[in-house]
Formats: structure tokens, C-alpha cells, sequence
């Protein structure tokens, strides 16, 4: 039996999606692969008898009191995690660990594997410098030459890197990541999270479209609040998520506008999702968001760019199209709007095609993916 010991070395709302991964791993019944999952300091919600705390849950309050929280935090996992590791162990490494770790990891002889969120940073500068020089705006997106390089130096020490969508296959390859590297693999949802009846707000006449995740420039946000209101369509826009800076400097103007609503982080987002009629996500650079895919879970018909469709099928969930054409976007909110049957018809879609992007079945395929992959190591 191979040990898969992984290490999340940040404390945030993230850790959900480690959790998920994790857990249906575990729980496929297949003895070949066994987990274990070091955190900072988990969430006593989640008892997983995998979970491992470098800290105890308690103590994190007062770590956040002392100088530089994140970087002790991550200090003191990494440490847990180096002296968990056994010889033969595989390890399953998130973003943020240090470089120092990995170079250490390596110099064991440990097989690593990256979990890639996002694309590769040299893509994400390039798309995002691309997009703050066009709409004239001097606020940064904090990706500097310094992190690339970082980030390029850690893909040469690991043995294993998961794509969570083709872009990110792409943006691995430019970088100078080998294509027998990478391990091509999809987001996924838990529907167990989105359970319920509760709704965030009452259905209200006119079209209610929903964006989940944070306001900003990379997630599209300037492009969606352009485009809904060309569309001249009767209804509201609910945000739910984290204003950036930048975006509420501004777009203070169109983010008070009386069919804008912002509703701030949402801890139970399936209500949110039970309050729309359209799911919308104009992402600039993504991974394959989460939340396309539980909104599609959910039943949601999808308005989606390229890098924000996850699974969704043009034409058949929603819409597919590029964030920058806003003429399209607000045709496509207006035909949303004015066809209910539409809607139905493609929400029913999404709710099928998500059912094959459980978290159960995404990780069936990762699993097997990785286990072949490590066979053609001798």
C-alpha cells in the first residue's frame, strides 16, 4: 500500500476544497492508496480520521497575534509534515509550500505531486497585465517577476503536476513543465455542501443571475457589471464574495446601482444558488471553478468565458463566451431573461452533466490517473 501524505499548508476558506479531495479519495475503497492530510490547524467540523493539525484548533487565535501569522503557520506544518514522511511516501503538495520544503522532499527521494489550482503564474501575469493596460487601471494583480521564477523552480523539483482544465495544461507547458508531467484532471463538487431548501432571497420578478467568488479584476467582475447593464435586462445581479480593492475604488458607481446587489461571503452559498435563475462567471484566468460546477449541480442554466466553464457544454448548459465581448454577454442575459423554457432546459442539463464531476468520481480518475503514471517510473 502507497501512502499519499499531503500537506495544505494555508489556514482559509480554501480548505474546503481539500477536505473534499481528500475525503472521497479515502473513501473509494481501494487499498492501493491511503491518506493522510496535514493542515495548520483544521476545522473541528471536519473529524476525518485523516486529518492531521499541526496545531491545535484553539491555539490558532493567539498564533495570529504574533509577527508574521502565515509564515509561522506554514513553518510549522511544513515541519510536521517533513517528519511525517516516510521513505516511499508520495507527496501530495497544494500551492504555498516553500520552496525549501519541496527541495528537501526531493533530496529524500519522495515522488511529488502539485495540485494546480490555477494556471501557471508566467499565463496569469501575462493575461492580467494584458487586462489592467486596457482598461487603464494602475492597480496590480500582485503576481511579480519574483514569483514566477519561484514558481517555476518548484514544477522542476515535483514528479507530478494535476491540471484542473486544458489552459492550465497549456500554461504548464509554456512554462517548460514536460507534457509526461502533467497530469490532465477537472474540478469537482461535494453535493452533500449544497443540501437544503433555505434561499438566500425570494424568487422576484425579472432575471435573477448570480457570480460567486471574488470581485475583481481576474475574475472578470469590471467586464460582468459592463455587460449587464448594456443588456437593459429587468431583474438584479447578486455578487457573492469579497470586493477587491481595486473594483471598489472603481466600479463604486455600477456596484451601487439598485439591481446590483452585493452580498458579501456567503457561508451556506447553496442558498445562494437556490435564489438564481442563471449562474455567471466571466473569469479572465481560473482552474476550473468550483463554482460552475455546483451551480450546475444545483440546476443552474450557465452564462460562462472559457477559463470560468468548467464542464459546461455551449449551446447545451448555458452559453459559453468570451468575457470581453460584451454585446454577446448582454444578447445572452436578454435571452436568458425572455425565454423561461430555455433556462429549464438548460439548467436540466447542467444538473445531468455535473453528476459525472462528483468529487467521488473526479478523484476515482485522479487516483488511477497517478497510479499508471507512477508505474511508468519503473
Amino acid at each position: 500500500m502507497k501512502i499519499l501524505r499531503c500537506i495544505y499548508p494555508n489556514f482559509n476558506n480554501g480548505q474546503e476544497l481539500a477536505y473534499s479531495c481528500l475525503a472521497s479519495c479515502e473513501t473509494l475503497g481501494d487499498h492501493r492508496l491511503k491518506v493522510e492530510a496535514w493542515f495548520p490547524g483544521s476545522n473541528t467540523a471536519h473529524k476525518l480520521h485523516f486529518v492531521r493539525n499541526a496545531y491545535p484548533r484553539w491555539a490558532m487565535p493567539l498564533l495570529y497575534r504574533l509577527p508574521e501569522p502565515d509564515h509561522r503557520l506554514r513553518s510549522g506544518v511544513e515541519s510536521a509534515f517533513l517528519r511525517a514522511l516516510k521513505p516511499g511516501d508520495i507527496a501530495y503538495i497544494w500551492p504555498g509550500v516553500s520552496l525549501e520544503t519541496h527541495k528537501q522532499i526531493k533530496g529524500r527521494g519522495n515522488i511529488i505531486v502539485s495540485q494546480r489550482t490555477n494556471c501557471h503564474r508566467v499565463l496569469a501575469k501575462r493575461l492580467l497585465d494584458e487586462e489592467y493596460a486596457r482598461i487603464g487601471w494602475k492597480g496590480s494583480h500582485g503576481i511579480t517577476e519574483a514569483a514566477l521564477h519561484l514558481e517555476s523552480e518548484k514544477m522542476s523539483l515535483v514528479d507530478f503536476v494535476y491540471a484542473m482544465n486544458p489552459f492550465v495544461s497549456k500554461s504548464l507547458e509554456e512554462a517548460g513543465v514536460p507534457r509526461e508531467k502533467i497530469l490532465p484532471t477537472s474540478s469537482a463538487w461535494d453535493p452533500h455542501r449544497l443540501k437544503g431548501n433555505s434561499r438566500l432571497r425570494e424568487k422576484e420578478k425579472g432575471l435573477t443571475a448570480l457570480f460567486v467568488g471574488e470581485l475583481s479584476v481576474r475574475k472578470g467582475i469590471h467586464l460582468l457589471l459592463e455587460s449587464w447593464k448594456c443588456s437593459g435586462v429587468k431583474g438584479r445581479l447578486l455578487l457573492a464574495g469579497r470586493v477587491s480593492r481595486d473594483v471598489e475604488e472603481k466600479l463604486a458607481g455600477l456596484l451601487a446601482h439598485q439591481d446590483v446587489v452585493k452580498l458579501g461571503y456567503q457561508p451556506d452559498i447553496g442558498s445562494a444558488y437556490r435564489s438564481a435563475d442563471l449562474f455567471v462567471c466571466p473569469s479572465l484566468e481560473e482552474g476550473g471553478p468550483k463554482v460552475t460546477y455546483e451551480a450546475m449541480g444545483c440546476g443552474l442554466p450557465v452564462l460562462v468565458s472559457p477559463m470560468g466553464a468548467g464542464p459546461a457544454r455551449d449551446g447545451v448548459c448555458g452559453s459559453v463566451i468570451d468575457p470581453h465581448d460584451v454585446d454577446g454577454w448582454a444578447a445572452a442575459f436578454r435571452r436568458f431573461a425572455n425565454d423561461k423554457e430555455l433556462r429549464e432546459k438548460m439548467g436540466s442539463a447542467a444538473r445531468e452533466r455535473a453528476k459525472e464531476f462528483t468529487w467521488q468520481k473526479v478523484n476515482a480518475k485522479r487516483r488511477e490517473s497517478l497510479l499508471t503514471a507512477m508505474g511508468g517510473l519503473g
